[in-house]
C-alpha cells in the first residue's frame, strides 16, 4: 500500500542497542515520524534526553544522520514527565522543554 509509512522509534532501538543508523534508504524514505527518548543503563525507556545523557553522541548521530536524509515530517518526543529532572511539575515541565530545545538544535 503506497498510503502505509513507517514510525522510527529511536528510543526503543536504544533500548534495544540497535545500531541507529543501519537503515535501508527505502525505509529512510517511507519513515513520516520519528519518536525521541532515551533510556537508562537498566533499559528503562522514555526517559528524557540531556546533554550528559551516556548515549548523547548516538542519538545526535541518528538525527544528523535523518538530517542528511532530507527527513522533513513528525518528530514526537516520547518522555515520561515524571522522569524529567526537577523538584516540582513546574520544573519537571522546564526540563521537557529545554530538553527538546536542546534537541531540536540539532535539526535546524
Amino acid at each position: 500500500n503506497e498510503n502505509l509509512f513507517f514510525t522510527y522509534d529511536i528510543g526503543h532501538s536504544i533500548v534495544d542497542h540497535e545500531n541507529l543508523t543501519d537503515l535501508d534508504q527505502y525505509f529512510v524514505d517511507e519513515i513520516r515520524n520519528i519518536h525521541l527518548h532515551t533510556c537508562d543503563k537498566m533499559g528503562n525507556d522514555h526517559k528524557p534526553i540531556y546533554k550528559k545523557d551516556y548515549r548523547w553522541n548516538e542519538i545526535i548521530k541518528a538525527i544528523l544522520f535523518l538530517k542528511n536524509k532530507d527527513y522533513q515530517y513528525n518528530i514526537t518526543f516520547e518522555y515520561d514527565l515524571y522522569e524529567c529532572e526537577g523538584n516540582n511539575i513546574e520544573e519537571k515541565i522546564k526540563k521537557y522543554l529545554d530538553s527538546i530545545d536542546l534537541i531540536s538544535e540539532r535539526f535546524n
